[in-house]
């Protein structure tokens, strides 16, 4: 399938607040939930009644997290954070361009920095999708201008995926407006 590019801006703040809000509120140590690969799925209920449910893999000191937050009528908001204790140049609460080379396509993330050497962004469905892959061998490869951050193999990423649409049909939402 030849490349295409995508550019995916962060929705409105209803989305990010959600998933942001959930991630500073307290709540249950993380749960598994299920592993598929090096994929660990995990959830985590907030004191407001919502769950964090989210897949994560570590590579060379990065870790790749893809999270989801029902909210409600069977929508998720779904969320992309990267991490790396190493990551000085990461600024809490900067905007960034972080630019994925998925096997299909390329797609620029509009990120906000975390004080914890991270960048997050909310995404749509269809990047959650482009990240799926049932086959082996396949990689990610996540920049910050031209500074490569990271390559992720994708292997088990759909089964982590569906695991992550299991955990919040499993945990739907409690709290939405």
């Amino acid at each position: 399938m030849g490349s295409r590019k995508m550019n995916c801006r962060m929705p409105a703040y209803g989305a990010i607040g959600l998933l942001l809000s959930a991630n500073a509120q307290a709540g249950t140590d993380p749960v598994n939930f299920a592993r598929q690969g090096w994929w660990n799925i995990h959830y985590v209920t907030f004191d407001a009644g919502n769950t964090l449910c989210e897949m994560t893999s570590r590579y060379s000191g990065t870790y790749f997290n893809i999270a989801a937050v029902a909210a409600g009528e069977g929508q998720r908001n779904w969320g992309i954070e990267f991490a790396n204790i190493d990551w000085q140049w990461v600024r809490d609460k900067s905007k960034y361009t972080i630019t994925l080379v998925a096997p299909d396509r390329t797609i620029d993330l509009q990120m906000v920095g975390g004080s914890n050497q991270s960048v997050f962004g909310v995404v749509d469905k269809e990047v959650v999708d482009a990240l799926a892959m049932d086959r082996k061998g396949k990689l990610v490869t996540v920049f910050n201008g031209s500074e490569l951050l990271g390559r992720f193999l994708l292997d088990d990423s759909a089964a982590a995926i569906r695991d992550v649409v299991h955990c919040t049909d499993a945990h739907p939402a409690t709290n939405v407006k």
